[in-house]
């Protein structure tokens, strides 16, 4: 016969079994949706929704942006996706609105970086969000490969 202990462990199994599958659902959602993200980043329309184009994904953006227009994430994912149409003038103006809203974000800082350095090719303005970043946190993963990646656009540049 079952008694209270083993009611109490049968449903602590069935939370436990539903929270790790609700966990499991959840970063298996993010990871494909980074990948769907990579994927799209080279083509300018994601690839798994071939029928939206380039001018529906920026009208999803500027309604995005209508209903949100101080979220600092939205605003730095229109400026990389600016950046992936070859509008670089744009992209450098949403990076700067979203690092108004929340300045000293490494990770904008970082797109706002390489749209100066590889659309733009402005080496200086890339050298001084660089040295920006590295005053803010010297630790940040990825400064040793932003700093080799100026230093050869610098060496191409002369």
């Amino acid at each position: 016969m079952f008694s209270s202990r083993h009611i109490h462990f049968a449903i602590l199994g069935f939370i436990l079994g539903a929270s790790s599958g609700y966990i499991f659902a959840f970063y298996e959602a993010e990871s494909s949706m980074a990948r769907q993200t990579a994927n799209s980043a080279n083509s300018g329309a994601p690839q798994d929704h071939p029928n939206v184009g380039t001018e529906e994904i920026l009208e999803m953006f500027r309604v995005a942006l209508g209903r949100n227009p101080k979220e600092p994430e939205l605003l730095a994912r229109y400026a990389s996706f600016l950046f992936t149409l070859g509008r670089f003038p744009e992209s450098v103006e949403w990076f700067q609105k979203s690092l108004a809203v929340r300045p000293n974000h490494l990770s904008t800082m970082e797109g706002l970086f390489n749209v100066q350095l590889e659309g733009l090719r402005d080496v200086k303005a890339a050298e001084t969000t660089l040295k920006d970043m590295t005053r803010m946190d010297p630790t940040y993963a990825a400064l040793a490969s932003l700093g080799k990646r100026l230093e050869e656009k610098s060496k191409a540049a002369r």
